[in-house]
This record gives structure tokens, sequence and C-alpha cells, in this order.
């Protein structure tokens, strides 16, 4: 499992401009399945930053 910080919402947090990499959700699902894995996506509404799970498989 993966999980990562809404890159929208994580934009808006003052550290964000240093040294933070953030990437779109559908990126980080296509670099999984290049890597050869089955993605299931779940996203999680916790504020203060919603999150998105990605449960890779191997296939």
């Amino acid at each position: 499992m993966i999980g990562i910080g809404d890159p929208d919402a994580m934009t808006k947090l003052p550290f964000t401009p240093y040294g933070v990499t953030l990437r779109p959700v559908p990126d980080v699902i296509a670099a999984l399945e290049q890597a050869g894995c089955v993605v299931e996506h779940r996203q999680l509404a916790h504020p203060p930053i919603p999150h998105h799970l990605f449960v890779a498989t191997p296939v």
C-alpha cells in the first residue's frame, strides 16, 4: 500500500515550496501500473488533508 496527500490540498500548505515533489494522482497510478501492478485506488477524505491510498498488487 502507498498513501499520499491529495496534491491539490498539499499545494496550499506552507512547507510545499521547500523540496516537496507533488505528483498528480493519475501519474502515480500510471507509474505503479508500468511497474507491473494492478492498482486499486481509494480516496480518503480525512481533514485537514484528503488522502489517496493505492493498493498495488503485482501481476
